[in-house]
Order: C-alpha cells, then sequence, then structure tokens
C-alpha cells in the first residue's frame, strides 16, 4: 500500500480519535494503521440506445381552438384526438384536422 494512503488514513483515525466516537488506540488496534480493503467502485454501464429520432418537417394541421395547459392527449383508432385542456377544465374530442 501506497506511504500517501496509510498517512491519509491515519490522519482520519486521529480526527475520528479526536471526535471521542473512538479512542486513538483501539482504532489502530482494530484495523492494523492500514484501511481496510474494500471493492473496487462500480461500473456505469453504457447508456442504450433511445428511439429513433423523427425530424417533423412542418405541422400537418393547426388547431384554431385557443387552448390553456394540455396536460394528455391520446391519439384514438379513427383519427380523432381526445385532449385534456387543464387549464381551461375541458376535454375535447377533435377530428383528424384537429377541428371539433
Amino acid at each position: 500500500m501506497r506511504a500517501s494512503m496509510v498517512k491519509a488514513w491515519r490522519r482520519i483515525v486521529v480526527v475520528m480519535a479526536g471526535i471521542g466516537s473512538v479512542p486513538l488506540a483501539t482504532a489502530m488496534a482494530q484495523t492494523g494503521g492500514a484501511p481496510p480493503i474494500t471493492a473496487s467502485p462500480p461500473v456505469a454501464a453504457p447508456p442504450l440506445p433511445g428511439p429513433a429520432v423523427r425530424l417533423i418537417q412542418s405541422a400537418q394541421a393547426v388547431s384554431a381552438e385557443p387552448l390553456g395547459a394540455v396536460s394528455s392527449i391520446r391519439h384514438l383508432p379513427d383519427g380523432r384526438v381526445l385532449l385534456h385542456d387543464g387549464a381551461r377544465r375541458r376535454l375535447l374530442l377533435l377530428d383528424s384536422t384537429l377541428t371539433q
């Protein structure tokens, strides 16, 4: 073990003994003057690939209905859109062109 690591560990033991939690002689006897053996830190796994990125060129439809804060939206199988406007406290059902 490197001498600098031993010195650093002894400083930690001295500080702990100075606090009064462990007498210096007891701490040195328990550790033998060396830090305990610990496992190496876990290695981070490489990030998983995310979903494919699709660029949207332009909007296909724009709603003429003024909206507050849309908290959720659901695309229905027939092309309509169910939209919750939480700020205005309403539930809208819009067709595929986003008109009512």
